[in-house]
């Protein structure tokens, strides 16, 4: 629910072409911009290709976790559902969206199928379209609640019974694109989580590259956590200071881990996913209807 409706109702390539993830997740030991997400070693690097708005909009997002509920806020000193929605994208993508949620609402075009991270989600909450959120992976979205046991941005579910009762539809703003990962081992053992989520069923693209000269094959492994079971492993004959792109799928939803080793050095590099299964979103549960008349709320 946003500022103007607490009163009404209290509730309880840059060099190859790149590719796609979803993944709720913290990040971890991630540096610069997302021009090149460089990691603190000067000898080895991951970038995430700039195109990939998803993980921007996520890591951005995710920021802004705890900020205080203000109407009409649109800084980290506080933040309304509408205003939280214009921070995270003027300052991930530079794109400003409209303040009010009414705006929102009828000015982006709908979402049909599964919700992907980005993806604009909007609620009932007072009679008509009152609060809005984002998807940052599978059923969970991030917001800036004005009522309930935590007020300000926090993350919650599509599943909770409150959310998905008062759930009306999804908007998209950009046409999303996959994720390309460009790896270069070069002599210190890294780690990362991405902060998006990776959707099942979709293609990724892994760009690994070697710095040293006369280095031994790279060892790629997808290798699942929580089963501790070696999935897939890949041999990569890599040419010194060139790239190989590398595409994989992953077809089970779960914990993963993407791990790069230098066979001659012992280089590792580990990236952690989480896998998992587009939320489709319920069909009209309510059986409301969005009103349009009077909300102009979070502006």
């Amino acid at each position: 629910m946003c500022g103007s409706q607490r009163a009404a109702h209290t509730i309880g390539k840059e060099k190859m072409g790149r590719t796609t993830l979803s993944l709720f997740v913290f990040t971890a030991l991630i540096a610069g911009s997302l021009d090149a997400e460089q990691r603190y070693s000067s000898k080895s690097v991951v970038e995430i290709n700039k195109g990939y708005v998803q993980e921007r909009l996520v890591r951005t997002a995710m920021k802004y976790l705890g900020v205080p509920y203000v109407s009409g806020g649109k800084s980290k000193k506080g933040v309304d559902c509408s205003g939280f929605m214009y921070v995270v994208y003027l300052e991930a993508t530079g794109k400003k969206l409209p303040l009010g949620v009414t705006e929102l609402y009828l000015s982006l075009p709908a979402v049909k199928g599964p919700l992907l991270p980005g993806d604009l989600v909007f609620f009932d909450t007072v009679g008509g379209v009152s609060h809005v959120g984002m998807v940052i992976g599978g059923s969970r979205i991030i917001h800036a609640a004005s009522e309930g046991p935590t007020i300000g941005v926090k993350i919650s579910s599509l599943e909770e019974t409150y959310y998905r009762s008062r759930y009306l539809g999804a908007r998209r703003v950009f046409r999303y694109t996959a994720p390309v990962l460009y790896a270069t081992l070069g002599g210190t053992r890294i780690g990362t989580k991405l902060a998006a989520s990776l959707e099942t069923g979709r293609p990724i693209s892994l760009s690994v590259a070697n710095r040293r000269k006369g280095s031994a094959a790279i060892v790629c492994r997808l290798v699942r956590k929580d089963g501790n079971a070696q999935t897939e492993t890949r041999r990569i004959a890599i040419a010194p200071g060139k790239e190989t792109l590398v595409s994989c799928t992953f077809e089970e939803s779960g914990d993963w881990v993407i791990s790069f080793t230098e066979a001659k050095a012992g280089d590792v590099m580990r990236i952690e996913v989480k896998v998992e299964r587009a939320y489709a979103p319920p069909r009209d549960p309510s059986g409301k209807r969005a009103s349009y008349t009077g909300f102009r709320a979070g502006s």
